[in-house]
């Protein structure tokens, strides 16, 4: 594994900053719902994000137990994503439960994002394997690209390895 394809929290919050100091930007925060700790959450998120729409969405629900209460789940979720962003700072955040493989709650997701989108730039972050790019995945395949009907060979690689999505 290339240990240069991964950035330090510091390291993405100061790019971050620059980007949602400078722009109009939907920031959107995915969390693997199975390995849920307060390093999957940014410090100082609500500082950065400013004014600009957070979007956290916790992801895998469909890996957890088939007993498990969505509801639930959510609630807890949610609070945890308050106590560790200090959302009560933001006007403008918001906590999603989803399943990006099963399409479990993807709409939903999709809804949110076109209700902030309004000209702004979509910036996805989250720790290794929390499911970014299956999520990009997931909202191409509902919605198209450029208004062009997604089709499976060309979604973006998945891996569990990680590093496996990179821009170049």
């Amino acid at each position: 594994i290339n240990e240069e394809t991964f950035m330090e929290e510091e390291g993405v919050m100061k790019y971050l900053d620059n980007i949602m100091s400078t722009s109009r930007s939907i920031l959107l925060l995915i969390v693997d719902l199975c390995d849920i700790h307060s390093q999957s959450f940014l410090s100082n998120i609500t500082k950065i994000v400013r004014t600009n729409p957070l979007i956290i969405v916790g992801n895998k629900f469909d890996l957890l137990p088939s007993g498990a209460s969505f509801q639930r789940l959510k609630i807890y979720f949610r609070n945890f994503a308050e106590d560790e962003c200090d959302l009560s700072e933001l006007h403008n955040s918001n906590v999603s439960v989803v399943s990006a493989k099963a399409n479990y709650n993807i709409n939903s997701l999709i809804n949110r994002l076109e209700k902030n989108r309004d000209q702004r730039n979509i910036y996805v972050v989250g720790c290794v394997n929390s499911g970014k790019t299956s999520i990009i995945n997931a909202i191409a395949k509902k919605i198209g690209i450029g208004g062009i009907r997604f089709h499976d060979k060309y979604r973006l690689t998945t891996s569990n390895l990680p590093g496996t999505t990179q821009n170049e």
